[in-house]
């Protein structure tokens, strides 16, 4: 069982929650069945046999006395508008295809990249080679995107307290229930989460600046999968956990003790290196119960919920982040009263 305490030195009463309710959040799809130079003809990129490489480009042109020129230059993948803006080779499986950062209501832009991708051979599992990584920012511009540093320890905490839980919630082979081996999303380390310099291969992975600002967050956790729905249930849970992290830190910092580090890295050892089973819940009850007021904010869904209800749930969680009016409330709902819409809303976000 993980024992779970609070450092309440480390609180900070001023977090707003708020700022990590409605996270934008990236994609790198790693494939097998398709090169790079074919995804990028896919996908519509400039593809750069010099570098190996596919990726949005916009062209400078100018003058210089009787010269003219043009000048080919590389988007920022963080504030352009072309939802894939870069293809490359990856070294574990073929191809990577990395997405702009979208909010949750624009998830089916990534989606119909996805499926196209898949009409056109992809395989998004590679037989259990593949990963699929997600990297959150508070906003799309990363000089606007900061992080409060009670905030990304506690993703880190509670990533390190639940390791094991996570990765059997979502093996990427669902009908076998196997995931990839865990060597390039190692378990972070107590040092990892006081200092927020973990090395790339992490399952969190922390990104600063030039001046130690934290802009965004990769989770390095998530197998690849040929299932949307298993991607878009993932992000429901991690933008859940994100949110919990942050009402979390304004009371404290999470620890959890020894014995919890010893198992779950062990877990690790056992799995660095190969495929493997990952049947059984472990101690997922404790994470999920934990987690509970914000996975229904997000309208995530467990094994027991009946289909129709969560339906219900995504497209009010989806009504509440984009602001719809009460009248178009009720008419989802099918309800008249308007305090029948709140004790509704209410329960899907904890009684806030």
């Amino acid at each position: 069982m993980t024992k779970l305490e609070l450092k309440t030195s480390e609180k900070n009463p001023n977090i707003r929650v708020s700022d990590y309710e409605n996270l934008f959040v990236g994609f790198e799809m790693e494939c097998s069945e398709v090169q790079p130079q074919r995804a990028s003809e896919i996908l519509g990129l400039e593809y750069d046999p010099r570098h190996n490489r596919g990726s949005t480009t916009k062209i400078v042109k100018g003058q210089s006395g009787d010269l003219k020129y043009e000048i080919p230059i590389k988007v920022d993948k963080y504030k352009e508008a072309n939802i894939v803006v870069e293809v490359y080779p990856d070294g574990t499986v073929p191809t990577e295809i990395v997405t702009r950062p979208v909010q949750f209501k624009k998830l089916g832009e990534v989606k119909k990249v996805f499926e196209l991708m898949k009409d056109n051979g992809a395989d998004f599992n590679a037989n259990g080679r593949a990963g699929m990584h997600m990297t959150f920012l508070i906003d799309p511009h990363k000089e606007f995107s900061n992080f409060d540093k009670v905030v990304a320890q506690n993703v880190v905490q509670l990533t390190r307290a639940f390791y094991p839980e996570i990765v059997k919630l979502f093996p990427g082979n669902t009908e076998r229930k196997r995931t990839r081996p865990m060597e390039y999303r190692r378990i972070p380390t107590q040092s990892d989460m006081m200092g927020l310099n973990m090395e790339h291969y992490t399952g969190i992975s922390i990104r600063k600046d030039n001046n130690g600002n934290i802009w965004a967050v990769e989770v390095r956790m998530p197998d690849g999968t040929n299932d949307w729905d298993l991607i878009e249930k993932q992000v429901r849970f991690w933008m859940a956990l994100f949110r919990q992290a942050a009402i979390i830190g304004r009371y404290g910092l999470v620890e959890f003790d020894q014995a919890t580090w010893d198992v779950n890295k062990d877990f690790f050892i056992n799995h660095r290196s190969r495929n493997s089973s990952v049947r059984g819940k472990g101690n997922t009850s404790a994470l999920l119960k934990l987690l509970d007021t914000s996975l229904r904010y997000y309208g995530y869904m467990s094994e027991e919920e009946n289909e129709a209800e969560y339906e219900l749930k995504s497209k009010m969680m989806e009504m509440i982040i984009s602001g719809a009016s009460m009248e178009k409330m009720k008419e989802v709902l099918s309800v008249k009263a308007d305090d029948t819409v709140m004790r509704r809303v209410k329960e899907i976000v904890g009684g806030k």
